[in-house]
């Protein structure tokens, strides 16, 4: 009886270790893209390489819309 009563305990640990190592990780998360985004100088993005950036990490989950503030080159 008594080991049977160890192994619980030692499973219980584990779960909740296991629990929190998942809550650490979560964190990492990004939200991703959507709705309306300025580019431009005051904007959300200043270059177009930041927003490439962005979409890379953070990825789109609906309509994106990017509005220019000033005339940008592609370069």
């Amino acid at each position: 009886m008594i080991k049977n009563y160890i192994n619980s305990n030692i499973l219980k640990a584990m779960k909740v270790l296991c629990l929190g190592g998942l809550m650490a990780f979560s964190s990492t998360a990004y939200s991703q893209l959507s709705g309306t985004k300025t580019l431009g100088t005051g904007g959300d993005y200043t270059s177009w390489s930041a927003l490439a950036s962005a979409i890379r990490t953070s990825g789109v989950n609906g309509k994106l819309t990017v509005t220019m503030l000033n005339d940008m080159s592609l370069g």
